[in-house]
């Protein structure tokens, strides 16, 4: 090894870009808050009067894990896409892609990238495999109960 040092020192460096490059691969940190790579930092419910009302924490990382649960579909491209009182908002920091879920049965999970124009709407795996979920109706429940007066 000490007839070619520059040799050496090139592998190891190789060999330590590979194992940083794997490490980041397979450990993409915490993805509770994440939904298609995308954190998710505010819940809120659609008003009327086109407010929002936020949810709590423990009730945005609930549905979010809910979702991931479900999340096996590809999209398909919607022309439009128009929010209804009752849907569900999940934004990130940045306030760009963002989701809505629907109110109506089955669920609809809708992307609206970052561009404000493009949207995709994704049903639940296996059609309303989410709505039949008992932990989304109890999650539906708690909702209800935390938006009552």
């Amino acid at each position: 090894m000490t007839k070619h040092p520059l040799l050496f020192v090139a592998l190891l460096s190789l060999l330590s870009v590979v194992a940083a490059l794997i490490i980041l691969h397979f450990s993409p940190g915490e993805q509770g808050g994440q939904l298609e790579g995308v954190a998710i930092t505010q819940v809120s419910v659609l008003e009327e009067d086109g407010g929002e009302i936020p949810l709590s924490d423990s009730l945005s990382r609930r549905l979010v894990t809910l979702l991931r649960q479900y999340d096996r579909l590809s999209y398909s491209a919607l022309p439009s896409y128009t929010p209804q009182p009752g849907d569900l908002l999940l934004t990130g920091p940045n306030h760009g892609t963002c989701f809505y879920l629907t109110a109506d049965a089955p669920p609809t999970l809708v992307r609206v990238n970052h561009d404000g124009y493009s949207a995709a709407a994704k049903r639940s795996a296996d059609g309303a495999s989410l709505g039949a979920d008992p932990a989304y109706a109890q999650w539906r429940q708690d909702l209800a109960a935390y938006l009552s007066p």
